[in-house]
Formats: C-alpha cells, structure tokens, sequence
C-alpha cells in the first residue's frame, strides 16, 4: 500500500499538457505546460516549454536547486511518455547523477499521477479567473495565459497546511520562508505605469508606459512586478 511522504521534496508528480488555442487564435508560443507537485506539501512549480523535450533538462536543474538548499528527491511519480523517460535518462548521466527512484505510472492510469493532474485543473481553473477577473479581452488571454497561470502557482505555495503538526505555508514548509514578493502583494490586472525616462529623454517626452501587473519578478527585493503592455 502506498504511503504518502511526509519529508517536503522527498516525492514529486511531474506531468505536461499543451494548451491548445482555438481556431480563430494564432499559434501560441511555449504551449506546453509543465508541473512539478510535491506529494508531502501539494506545493507546486509551474514552467512553459515550446518543446516537451525541453523539459528534463530544466526539471534536472529545478530539481539540483532544491538539493542544493537541502531538499533532496528521491522519488519522481510520471508516466512513460518520451519526455519522461528523456527526464530520467538525463537525470542518471553523467551531468546529474541523481539517484531518483523513477515510478512510472500505468497507461490511462490518471489516479496514478493525481496530485499532477489536480494541479493542472486547480490552478488553471485559478489562472482563468484571474483573466476573467481582470477583463483581459478575448484575443489578449492566449498572449497571457502563462503568466496568469503562473502566478495562480505563486499564490497557490501560500496556502497554509499543515504538515506535522505544524501550519504553515507551502512555501514555509518546503523553503522555510515565504517568498520576499509576499511583502508587496497586488492585484493581478492591476494598472500600473512602468518607469521608461532616462537621464537623457526629452522634457516633453512621456515619462512612462501605462501596463497591468502580471506576476511577481523572482529573485529580487522589494515591490518589483511582472508588467505588460499591449503595445510589446
């Protein structure tokens, strides 16, 4: 019978899934929608891949950073699709040297790899009212959707849980802290002028861009946010 980890990191469900645009929507670029879910934590890690061959060599360094800060992997839960197998081949070389134990799932065995595919419905569904709540127009969402989705994962490692008796964070929980971003939290669509003057720009000229916050900037101190213009 499978017992569920109770070390953060110690088990990880990995999946990908395309997200495909309508008809009328031009072809969309990085599609293909990869998660990370770590079983003790249901914390979660969201990346955008325009190939899925692209995704065991970012995974094998997501996974090197986790255990250089002291969370080590030893069980991956995936299916056998040719990206994962690539992920495990990668992982075993002579580059990584991981000494995962690989569980592939049985074909059209969802319930196998359910914290995957729950994370893909949970924070979809997140990032769609995101959009929704934000009146993005239509023909803009598939230019956001990656963004939108990713920061649904951000918001998502705040849920507290509890793990061991202790409530905390997800974040907390697996990295011992929040994320520095947390101390400035905004509004997704929220609007916002981004600074474009210089020492140098005209005195007539605009002295910024109007945009809508769009995430939260990684590795960076203070209130510094992900913006977009519909003009970029």
């Amino acid at each position: 019978m499978h017992q569920r980890s109770v070390v953060p990191g110690e088990r990880v469900f990995v999946d990908i899934s395309s997200i495909k645009p309508p008809k009328d929507v031009p072809a969309i670029p990085r599609a293909n929608w990869r998660i990370v879910v770590d079983e003790c934590t249901n914390f979660k890690i969201s990346h955008f891949f325009q190939r899925n061959d692209q995704m065991a060599e970012a995974t094998c360094e997501l996974l090197k950073q986790w255990q250089d800060k002291g969370i080590k992997t030893k069980f991956i839960r995936m299916d056998n699709a040719g990206e994962n197998k690539q992920l495990e081949q990668r992982g075993k070389s002579r580059n990584w040297q991981f000494d995962w134990v690989v569980e592939y799932t049985p074909r059209d065995t969802p319930q196998h790899n359910h914290m995957a595919k729950l994370g893909f419905a949970v924070l979809g569904n997140k990032g769609q009212a995101l959009l929704i709540r934000a009146n993005v127009p239509w023909k803009y969402r598939f230019h956001l959707y990656r963004e939108a989705f990713k920061t649904a994962t951000d918001l998502d490692g705040l849920v507290i849980v509890t793990v061991k008796g202790k409530r905390a964070t997800r974040f907390e929980h697996m990295f011992g802290q929040n994320p520095r971003w947390t101390k400035h939290l905004r509004l997704f669509g929220e609007a916002g002028t981004m600074k474009t003057a210089t020492s140098t720009s005209p005195k007539l000229a605009d002295r910024g861009a109007q945009c809508m916050m769009v995430g939260y900037a990684e590795s960076h101190d203070g209130d510094v946010y992900q913006m977009w213009n519909t003009v970029t």
